[in-house]
């Protein structure tokens, strides 16, 4: 994690996912990875300066980008799980 939300307000309504969106846009985050649907954070996904991004996916682009890395990083959570 680059960064924290340190006045991030508490309280506040979760429906949909808004505060995750909301987080996101203030961070400059390049992806939010989440099994929901990105209409649950957004009105316009592609409009947005994020990606709305899949668990599948995020670890497709992570062996597309360095092959070797992902079998022992795999390994070690079985390990650890």
């Amino acid at each position: 994690m680059d960064s924290v939300v340190s006045d991030f307000p508490g309280g506040l309504d979760f429906s949909n996912d808004y505060h995750a969106h909301a987080a996101a846009t203030s961070q400059n985050a390049d992806f939010i990875l989440t099994q929901d649907r990105p209409s649950d954070f957004t009105s316009s996904p592609d409009n947005e300066v994020h990606e709305i991004i899949t668990p599948d996916d995020f670890f497709t682009l992570v062996a597309d980008s360095n092959p070797t890395c992902l079998l022992p990083i795999a390994k070690k959570q079985l390990e650890y799980w």
